[in-house]
């Protein structure tokens, strides 16, 4: 009787599954509904409202060539943030609805209720179905988690919903392929997962990283290895090997293939980066560098444990530095690695059943590898904190604490009805958090000021109330926040340009020399081509001639460069396609004619002989060295049979 409510309500789950799903759907889109009413706000205004992409007015074609903010991704001064499949909705939204940002809420709303609902199967798939409960608190705290704010209510997030959602979708087709007998469905189940989480990297670049949750799932999951023994494959029966080995090697064949073309049209250069964008990773010292990047997961995964600190942006001085032993935020990092290392003794040792063991494997792995990107440890990257950055990565903490949870149930089973009671009451906590937060999303003057009661050290929030004040002519507020922008970032050239805009009338001299510095500090860098052209304009009044001069040939020595395009990247890309489209009915195909003789009977293909004698044999599996052999030598594509 000790698990009896427990087993009944998991068969009351199996029994209402579609009920349950749409569910989670229906809160999903509950919790996030009064976002629906919000303006473009912060980066909106780059990535979509000042797009061309987006907006119509350039050609479809131009989107596969510019990166997420309408700029070539091949130059120096771009994030290469390549999302054209994100960037293609934005333009269905215009098109469809008009360029109001109604339609572009409702549309990110629908996808994190979709995301909701799928995540119920993920779960389900990924712990082999043994405990709906588990899945179901996992889907339920994805649903109204308050960190998923910037990716829905923000529209630029859409990017994390798509990536998810087609991430999820591939997880489940997977599913099929690690089951099925048939060679030829293996392959074409798993290509077509694999593809799936190409189009996931093509709305963001982490939904590549689902590959890695993929190979993860084959091999502790389906094939239940451990990581101690994750070697030993030859536990496994020859033939479930083989088709593991086929499984695996697709996944990584289509992965590196992508990250490679991914590679070649950002111009096989990584994004370049100024210090005040990531602190953390321009410290000249590698041990407080590491120690910065502990405390920016620690403070990661106290977002996910505590979202109570949401802030649109953490750049510009939201976090200080560590910079030495001394300092007591390394009580945090200490703090972080500890529970950090209690996950992977869980994954590791057998202190509890192989059931939930894996399960803590599958929930730390989609904590960790879809972070990956965003952790400076592959490539240095132009934020601190992003918190659309853990859309995906929340899943693997919700599925913990499900875990937990449940755990929690059977181990206290008097007090269950408590325990339950307090979950329930956590997520009507968070659904009021998240309702909450949506509202500081629906303007931008709002959306500042939480972020100045957050980081108050943040000199681009407080530039960026100043731009508001001065939109709605409150010109001594305006000056205000600028002079704080620039107390607390004293080479903020932006920010000086603006203040001496609203100066140069009454205070001329202020603003000449706020003019000066600004071209000082900006001038001679890759900087925004709008906000050079607007500090050209300025600064013409002032500057001599001459100086106006060099300035405005740097700017048209940028443009021309900027203009120059080589399609070559596109046209490898485009014969790909083709050549991959025109053949691919013949999948489907059995073998044929001279298939038999070299593949079908041929034991060196078969395995039935030994791998060093095909060596020693033709094309066919005859001896080379005999008269009947038609001297066919190809050991090589024999080896890839």
């Amino acid at each position: 009787m000790k698990h009896c409510q427990a087993n009944s309500f998991d068969s009351y789950l199996r029994s209402h599954e579609s009920f349950i799903k749409i569910f989670l759907f229906i809160v999903g889109v509950s919790v996030f509904w009064n976002s629906v009413w919000g303006d473009f706000v912060f980066d909106d205004a780059e990535a979509i409202v000042n797009n061309d992409d987006v907006q119509g007015t350039a050609p479809l074609w131009k989107l596969f060539y510019n990166d997420y903010w309408g700029s070539l991704i091949n130059q120096n001064y771009s994030h290469k943030s390549y999302r054209p499949l994100t960037v293609i909705t934005f333009r269905w939204n215009c098109l469809l609805f008009g360029k109001a940002a109604f339609s572009f809420h409702v549309v990110n709303i629908i996808l994190h209720g979709l995301c909701s609902s799928l995540t119920y199967s993920v779960v389900q798939v990924l712990s082999r179905g043994h405990s709906p409960s588990t899945a179901f608190y996992t889907a339920l705290l994805f649903t109204v988690h308050p960190i998923h704010c910037e990716s829905v209510a923000g529209i630029v997030g859409r990017a994390d919903l798509l990536a998810a959602f087609l991430g999820f979708v591939s997880i489940l087709v997977y599913k099929y392929c690690s089951s099925t007998h048939n060679v030829l469905k293996m392959i074409s189940l798993t290509i077509t997962s694999a593809l799936l989480c190409v189009g996931a990297m093509l709305c963001k670049e982490q939904g590549i990283t689902v590959l890695g949750i993929l190979s993860i799932y084959d091999l502790f999951v389906v094939h239940k290895l451990t990581i101690v023994g994750c070697y030993s494959l030859h536990i496994i029966k020859p033939h479930r090997q083989r088709f593991l080995l086929i499984r695996q090697g697709l996944l990584a064949i289509v992965g590196l293939l992508a990250l490679y073309v991914r590679w070649s049209i950002m111009g096989s250069a990584p994004p370049t980066f100024k210090p005040i964008d990531n602190p953390a990773s321009f410290h000249e010292q590698f041990v407080m560098r590491v120690f910065n990047y502990n405390y920016i997961y620690a403070i990661n995964l106290w977002l996910l444990l505590c979202p109570q600190w949401l802030c649109n942006d953490w750049s510009m001085g939201s976090l200080p530095l560590i910079q030495s032993w001394t300092d007591y935020r390394l009580v945090f990092v200490l703090a972080f690695w500890t529970a950090m290392a209690g996950l992977l003794l869980r994954c590791v040792q057998s202190l509890f059943d192989q059931q939930r063991r894996r399960d803590v494997l599958i929930a730390t792995s989609l904590i960790i590898v879809p972070f990956l990107p965003a952790s400076n440890l592959l490539f240095r990257v132009g934020f601190v904190i992003a918190e659309r950055n853990l859309y995906i990565p929340s899943l693997g903490f919700c599925l913990l604490v499900a875990v937990s949870l449940n755990k929690a149930v059977q181990q206290f089973d008097k007090h269950k009805q408590n325990i339950i009671a307090a979950f329930i009451f956590v997520m009507f906590i968070l659904s009021v958090r998240t309702l909450d937060r949506n509202e500081d999303w629906n303007n931008e003057v709002r959306l500042y000021e939480s972020a100045i009661r957050v980081s108050p050290l943040n000199a681009k929030m407080h530039f960026n109330l100043g731009r508001q004040a001065a939109e709605q002519n409150n010109q001594a507020l305006a000056v205000t926040y600028y002079r704080e922008a620039i107390r607390l970032n004293p080479t903020y050239a932006q920010a000086m340009n603006n203040l001496a805009n609203l100066l140069r009338l009454d205070q001329p001299h202020e603003a000449e020399i706020l003019f000066k510095k600004a071209v000082q500090y900006e001038g001679s860098r890759a900087i925004d081509t709008r906000f050079l052209r607007q500090l050209l304009r300025r600064i013409k009044v002032i500057i001599p001639d001459k100086k106006e001069n060099q300035a405005m040939i740097r700017y048209q020595l940028q443009t021309m460069k900027a203009n120059t395009w080589s399609h070559e990247s596109f046209i490898k890309i485009f014969l790909f396609i083709v050549g991959v489209s025109v053949f691919w009915n013949s999948v489907w195909g059995d073998f044929v004619f001279d298939d038999a003789e070299a593949i079908v009977n041929n034991d060196d293909v078969q395995g039935t002989a030994p791998l060093w004698k095909l060596f020693y044999n033709d094309y066919w599996g005859s001896l080379i060295n005999q008269n009947y052999s038609h001297k066919s030598y190809r050991p090589l594509t024999v080896i890839t049979f």
